[in-house]
């Protein structure tokens, strides 16, 4: 039962994700659609979009995300 027992990696909490936890469906639904259309919005103009909405995030945070290079891709794996 405990063979390859291993101590847990931390992981550092991505803010895309942690944003997406803390709005409601609605709006969580319509950053995930921002997010999948890079076409529409970049990086830059959808981080200072959101600012203007008063959710601070950064446009490399935004990158990253949309890289598969955050935490996420440790997260349910």
């Amino acid at each position: 039962m405990l063979e390859n027992l291993e101590p847990n990696k931390p992981i550092r909490n991505c803010k895309i994700r942690t944003i997406l936890e803390q709005l409601d469906e609605v709006d969580a639904n319509i950053l995930r659609e921002a997010l999948g259309d890079r076409k529409k919005w970049q990086d830059y103009p959808l981080s200072k979009a959101l600012e203007n909405r008063g959710v601070h995030v950064s446009p490399n945070s935004i990158t990253k995300h949309r890289a598969g290079a955050c935490s996420c891709r440790f997260v349910n794996a």
